[in-house]
């Protein structure tokens, strides 16, 4: 595969075409067009591996499956893999067991997390809002690192729940008893500790 896949606008790629690319890269197809996802920060991992962590004793004895990524989503599969949207969330809990197998869940979780960097921000508050709530998802957070909050949307009621601030706790609409305190997912952030 060439390596300036991301810069070329005139193909459509499939979910097919994607597992033929071998380069060690992570990729995303959004109608058909090849995202390449750069390699995560240090400040986005730790909020990641801190959501993980603060979530998986809820779920863990339960039939949602928590998955972070990286993870491939197919929120519209095909029987021969000729679907255009791949995308990898930062967080995804699955509900739906017949919807998973060994490879990526075919078909929309039940909830979503998205962690905010520069080069994803504008896909995840507008394409990606978009394609979730098309494929189903009932749930998403997207998690803003640079201001220290978290957005919740029920999309399927097109309703922003609230938007979480340092020092309150975030409470699922979807999920009762999942209760996330924000200050516990960025207190080890790098950003956070030049801060303090």
């Amino acid at each position: 595969m060439q390596s300036n896949l991301a810069e070329d606008r005139t193909n459509l790629y499939t979910y097919a075409d994607y597992l033929t690319w071998d380069d060690g890269q992570r990729w995303e197809l959004i109608y058909g067009r090849a995202y390449l996802m750069a390699a995560p920060g240090t400040e986005h991992q730790e909020i990641s591996l801190a959501l993980t962590y603060l979530m998986y004793p809820f779920f863990r004895d339960k039939p949602c499956k928590l998955i972070p990524a990286p993870y491939d989503v197919r929120l519209f599969p095909q029987e021969k893999d000729d679907d255009y949207i791949s995308v990898q969330p930062d967080i995804s809990v699955i509900c739906n067991p017949d919807i998973i197998d060994e490879k990526c869940c075919k078909g929309a979780p039940t909830l979503v997390v998205e962690i905010l960097s520069p080069s994803t921000a504008s896909l995840d508050f507008t394409t990606k809002m978009d394609l979730y709530r098309e494929a189903g998802v009932k749930e998403y957070w997207i998690v803003d690192p640079f201001s220290h909050v978290v957005h919740v949307y029920l999309l399927q009621t097109h309703e922003k729940r609230r938007t979480w601030e340092i020092g309150e706790t975030l409470s699922s609409p979807t999920f009762p008893g999942l209760e996330i305190p924000l200050r516990d997912i960025f207190s080890g952030t790098t950003t956070n500790n030049t801060k303090e």
